[in-house]
């Protein structure tokens, strides 16, 4: 009412300034509208090859090839929060090349200076400060990139990324690269000096055409813009790079690449009394030397005599079921192109790098520590290994390692005589890999791998099998511009051995040939002298640039399939299909930046056409305006057949269960980082349920400390755990027939706690100190003891028949399960208590580039006992009190090339 005669008197004013605030309003759009899909996608820039004006690497782009010379990119846009958005924090590119090196210059503008994210973290880990990275498809075959990253701190990171976004961090490359930060102008830049003796590409290139990917990230509000847009829905990561054109006059591949190292090693451990071998102290010394060597289109990796020492710790597991346990690969020499190398069918892998120098196969028997001792070898030496990887011109890609493992022994001490023992032969692993690529839609290949023993007369080739092969092939295609796919593996294996050796190998838990389920189709045979079977998967469905996915998966594993030689497989004898549809939601909706929701159905039936597993599951994956991310999956499991839960012998059914899986974690953007996990199993019997849950904090504190912990709590109940099993020795015991064997079951309880710290110092990018420790408990009581009856029936009470307590007379921890005064059958006391911890401090100076020193201090202290201590309180104290070993390294080595 009282803004009316104001208007009334000033209305041409106030429509001046309403079309001035319109004009603005439209130009400030036009400048920051979003970009056309044709514009941002698949961009073309131009190199330049340069022969003087070569740049100084300070991170400052004042030179005169960075002010004069060449041509800046496109403005990057936004891939988030906004898709195709030019970003109010502009950034660009500059690209040069000499007959040595590439130089490559990115100028980051900032609307918000004094927010620029400068800290350091670890070498090879990119999750920390503001940062900018450039890969190269340097073949342009769209299936991996070399890809260097540099932080606003100037710590750097090398990696392989793969068009399925698979990443190996562990390949490393010698390169330069620094940062300068420029508050008075808003901006920070970076200067990158990458050789291309650390690139595998073609010399003579007719295209002259390599794929290339430039992004930066600004982790404050978890923006990433990119040169060339890869859309969050894409075709394929690689294959969504843009280009860069002139890459014509390339120097011939000559590279020639030497690391020596040396190495020195003291432990100190607990003594054994009696023990010759464990006296407390050993020192050890070694020496050795990688080798690169650039042939024509293929590098040709070689190492003498390696140190395969794991700087990085594996996590303390409680394994209680019959499975391997996996561990990741972290020794470099088998992780560099490992994406050539690569052939896994689902979880299963032809080659699983960590069966090369692992633990021996055999282990002295009836070693005691009081009248009979034996020396501990830890891993099998490596004498030698080589590998030779590449891509020619014409995109056929190949890799080939070969590797040998040394003949091992260990000295035993019984009763004072002394002898040696053969604990792993004289082993060759053979591993070769080709793949043909056209043009990024079709991929067609296949893989061999060979084992072989040399065990002539030894006693080992009675429990150990002699060769096994394994052949696979592979098959890829992609329709209407990557929309569609169909995805084939299959692969056939082969292990030959004695008959004994092969029987052993039929009853791994691997096959399981004498379970009771198997008796129609299987059996062991003990006069087979070898085992053979196939396996793989056809997988077709619809991906893409698209919001609705779909896939159907037929899989399979016959019985006689094995992989483990060489290769990891969990388990054989299924065959199963999977279906899955999806719906993903990559724009802003009410609350939430993203969306995806997967609805999956899964069968499984053995050889012999028996049903074992039906499930169905929906899972939803999603971000909030905030950046906190949900990740929620709800599993019902209405049939379940476990049939490697009593060792060999029948089928065990379960109760169907619900099975939920819960992870939120707040903006990784913040200094304070919090997230939870949650995993449940619930069956409806109620009297079986798992859960563990996982809270973790991390905090950066200013720009040189980051400091990260995770609690983890499991506590778990099961009625049917399974204990023992042997022959019955009476047949009164029990009210039923008698079983041959028997398989004692009991309810467990069992508490788990964990507790994972890391505190990493970057006092520069090239000197950091890192502190690992991680103590762990878990504790379990028995009791409601059972013995196995009918298993598969549908009514729960009916698949065991309960051991009466008055039956049962404990004495030095073995139940003895008696009537009337007649022993039928023993078993050990199940309980216990098992205590761990270990920690190590790693101090790490990179001296020259590609060149470094390391210091390493490693404690661990681990016991498992039969007596158990409820409470982590009671089980902390009782674990520092524990022997403890003690490890000091110091390793040094020098890289230089010719």
């Amino acid at each position: 009412m009282y803004l009316r005669p104001f208007f009334r008197r000033n209305h041409m004013k106030c429509i001046s300034i309403i079309v001035s605030l319109f004009c603005f309003l439209s130009a400030y759009a036009q400048q920051d509208s979003v970009v056309p899909f044709d514009k941002a996608y698949k961009r073309v820039y131009y190199a330049t090859k340069i022969s003087d004006n070569k740049p100084v690497i300070d991170g400052m782009l004042n030179d005169l090839l960075w002010q004069e010379e060449g041509v800046w990119t496109e403005k990057f846009v936004q891939v988030s929060p906004f898709e195709r958005v030019i970003s109010l924090s502009p950034t660009k590119a500059k690209l040069f090349y000499d007959d040595k090196f590439i130089y490559v210059g990115i100028y980051c503008k900032d609307a918000f200076p004094e927010k620029i994210n400068q800290f350091i973290g670890n070498r090879d880990d990119n999750s920390l400060g503001d940062l900018v990275s450039i890969a190269f498809d340097t073949y342009h075959d769209f299936r991996a990139a070399p890809e260097f990253n540099i932080n606003a701190g100037g710590n750097k990171t090398d990696l392989v990324v793969t068009d399925k976004l698979s990443v190996n961090l562990s390949w490393n490359a010698v390169w330069e690269g620094k940062t300068s930060v420029n508050k008075a102008d808003s901006s920070w830049s970076a200067e990158l000096k990458i050789p291309f003796s650390q690139l595998r590409y073609n010399q003579l290139s007719e295209e002259g055409i390599w794929g290339l990917h430039i992004r930066r990230i600004i982790r404050r509000n978890n923006e990433v813009q990119n040169w060339s847009m890869i859309p969050l829905k894409n075709n394929g990561h690689v294959f969504s790079f843009g280009e860069v054109h002139e890459m014509t006059e390339l120097p011939k591949a000559r590279g020639i690449e030497f690391l020596p190292y040396t190495m020195g090693k003291f432990t100190s451990e607990p003594v054994v009394p009696g023990s010759p071998y464990q006296t407390g102290n050993r020192w050890k010394g070694n020496i050795g030397m990688d080798a690169k060597f650039a042939l024509s289109d293929f590098t040709l990796d070689m190492t003498i005599n390696p140190d395969y020492g794991q700087v990085e710790l594996d996590p303390s597991v409680m394994n209680l079921t019959a499975y391997e346990t996996f561990y990741d690969e972290k020794r470099p020499f088998f992780l560099e192109g490992k994406h050539i190398l690569d052939f896994a069918s689902g979880n299963d892998m032809m080659f699983y790098t960590r069966r090369i120098g692992g633990s021996p196969s055999y282990s002295p028997s009836g070693i005691d520590n009081v009248n009979s001792f034996a020396e501990t070898k830890e891993n099998v030496p490596i004498l030698g290994a080589l590998k030779l990887t590449g891509t020619n011109r014409h995109g056929l890609t190949m890799g080939v390692l070969q590797s040998i493992t040394a003949r091992s022994s260990a000295k035993v001490n019984r009763n004072g005589m002394e002898t040696e023992e053969v604990v792993e032969p004289l082993t060759n692993y053979s591993v070769a890999r080709v793949q043909k690529n056209w043009k990024g839609n079709t991929l067609l290949g296949g893989m061999v791998t060979s084992v072989n023993r040399f065990m002539e007369d030894s006693p080992l080739k009675e429990i150990l099998f002699s060769n096994a092969y394994s052949a696979g092939i592979d098959f890829v295609q992609y329709f209407s511009n990557r929309l569609y796919y169909i995805d084939f593996k299959g692969i056939y294996s082969s292990v030959n051995g004695s008959e004994n050796a092969i029987s052993l190998l039929q009853r791994n838990p691997v096959h399981y040939y004498q379970r009771e389920s198997a008796q129609s189709y299987l059996g062991v045979d003990s006069r087979r002298t070898s085992l053979n079977g196939t396996g793989g998967y056809l997988k077709v469905g619809r991906k893409g640039n698209a919001k609705w996915f779909f896939s159907e998966t037929v899989g399979w594993t016959s019985p006689g399939f094995d992989l483990n030689a060489i290769g990891y497989l969990k388990e054989a004898d299924f065959y199963e299909n999977e279906s899955e549809i999806g719906y993903r939601q990559t724009t802003n909706w009410k609350m939430f930046r993203s969306n995806t929701f997967t609805l999956t159905q899964r069968n499984r039936w053995n050889y012999g056409g028996e049903s074992v597993l039906n499930t169905a599951s929906l899972r939803w994956q999603s971000m909030t305006m905030k950046r906190y991310e949900v990740d929620f999956k709800e599993t019902w499991a209405w049939n379940m057949l476990d049939s490697r839960m009593l060792r060999g012998g029948k089928d065990m059914r379960f109760d169907p269960s619900f099975n939920t899986y819960l992870k939120i974690n707040t903006d990784k953007a913040k200094r304070v980082l919090f997230t939870m996990t949650y995993e449940g199993t619930h069956n409806t019997d109620g009297y079986n349920s798992a859960n563990k849950i996982s809270p973790a904090f991390t905090f950066r504190l200013g720009n040189h400390v980051y400091l990260s912990s995770q609690f983890d709590y499991a506590w778990n109940k099961d009625n049917l755990q399974y204990v023992s099993s042997s022959v019955l020795l009476g047949n009164q015991i029990l009210p039923i027939r008698p079983v041959v064997p028997y398989y004692v079951m009991g309810h467990m309880s069992q508490e788990t706690y964990g507790l994972t710290m890391k505190l990493q110092v970057n006092v520069t990018p090239d000197i950091s100190l890192q502190l690992y420790g991680s103590p762990f408990t878990s504790t379990a009581t028995f009791s409601d003891f059972k013995v196995a009856d009918n298993t598969t029936s549908s009514t729960y009470s009916e698949r065991y028949i309960p051991i009466d307590p008055a039956s049962l007379k404990l004495s030095n921890n073995i139940y003895s399960v008696e009537k009337e005064g007649v022993p039928a059958f023993n078993f050990r006391k199940p309980d216990f208590s098992f205590n761990e911890f270990r920690s190590n401090v790693v101090a790490r100076w990179e001296y020259l580039p590609g060149s470094t020193l390391f210091f390493v201090w490693e404690h661990r202290m681990s016991d498992r006992a039969s007596s158990v201590i409820n409470g982590w309180g009671d089980n902390l104290d009782r674990m520092f009190g524990l022997p403890a070993r003690n490890t000091f390294m110091i390793k040094v080595n020098y890289w230089f090339s010719i």
